[in-house]
């Protein structure tokens, strides 16, 4: 049978692996990359060796899988959803995901944030990688969009008190003499210049509102048609020049397949409970001698909580293998 020795990444796990009979992933945001490809390797193996209806010896493939990922970016887990649901679904061995989609400012406890410098991974924090809002439009035209009509207070008001300031100099034009009556005069012109100046602007910027949200609402028919589209196109596996434009509220496949399989926890992972857990059905199924390598990679915080609740744990003891972000 063809063995993969190594995993084609680039970054630090592009080296042998070696499997263990029980391996535990903990990976933080984009930690878990590598360890995707490992779980590619192993899904390859057993690929092949189905293939070849040939019997695979215990030493080449692990026994249980246990896969604990916490990432912020929802867009990334679903990329990967299809790969995780191959391997939860191998007959090959045992195996137990969990997903954990975290949004940024939850909580400090500092498992996929971006103060963590020793990253060479995109951070999932930047503005890029946040979950997309409901938008129609591809990313490169973000800054060409249309973002409210905030921006555009000053012109109705610009407008209404130069309206205001100019019928104010006609009517100062029409006074002939300084009198106790053009002083009454002044006092009226300088309100009706503030009322003017008022009216103006409400009325420029009723204008204007009435006109975006006519056209907002003729651009998403023809954006929800062109989308529309689009989705026929991928339905027929016609590749398509452009990036989907598919609206939240629409599910990919991929969102789909993800929602249908894994059960997504929107927190942090308690790592201690997770561990324990693990440890307790090795521990039952397979003996106090089970050799168990426990993979972990991601930001600092979360290596460091992983290796402390892991001592805690003996017979079986978990063998860490630590990974770290640095150069």
């Amino acid at each position: 049978m063809q063995q993969l020795h190594t995993v084609h990444v680039d970054g630090y796990y592009g080296s042998e692996i070696k499997c263990a009979p029980h391996m535990v992933f903990i990976a933080g945001g984009s930690g878990m990359t590598p360890f995707l490809s490992i779980l590619d390797h192993l899904k390859a193996l057993a690929d092949i060796s189905d293939r070849e209806e040939m019997s695979t010896d215990d030493s080449e493939l692990p026994r249980t899988l246990w896969v604990v990922w916490t990432c912020r970016d929802l867009e990334f887990l679903e990329a990967y959803a299809e790969l995780l649901d191959a391997v939860n679904r191998c007959s090959r061995w045992k195996c137990k995901v969990w997903l954990h989609f975290t949004q940024a400012g939850t909580d400090d406890a500092g498992y996929d944030t971006e103060d963590d410098d020793t990253q060479t991974e995109p951070d999932d924090l930047s503005e890029e990688n946040v979950p997309r809002s409901q938008r129609f439009y591809p990313a490169s035209l973000h800054h060409h969009a249309f973002s409210g009509h905030n921006y555009m207070l000053g012109l109705p008001l610009f407008l209404g008190t130069g309206l205001g300031c100019v019928l104010l100099i006609l009517w100062v034009f029409q006074l002939k003499m300084f009198s106790a009556k053009s002083f009454m005069r002044r006092a009226v012109l300088l309100g009706a210049g503030a009322l003017g100046a008022v009216l103006g602007a409400t009325i420029a910027l009723y204008v204007v509102q009435r006109w975006n949200a006519r056209k907002d609402t003729e651009g998403n028919n023809v954006t929800m048609e062109v989308a529309m589209g689009e989705m026929e196109v991928v339905g027929l596996d016609i590749p398509s020049p452009a990036p989907p434009s598919t609206p939240r509220s629409m599910p990919t496949p991929a969102q789909s397949l993800l929602g249908r399989r894994f059960l997504i926890e929107k927190e942090r992972p308690d790592l201690g409970f997770r561990l324990r857990i693990v440890h307790k059905e090795i521990r039952e199924n397979f003996g106090v001698k089970a050799e168990v390598a426990l993979l972990v990679s991601g930001p600092a915080d979360l290596q460091r909580d992983a290796l402390l609740q892991a001592r805690e744990l003996v017979e079986p003891a978990f063998e860490v293998h630590q990974k770290s972000f640095l150069l």
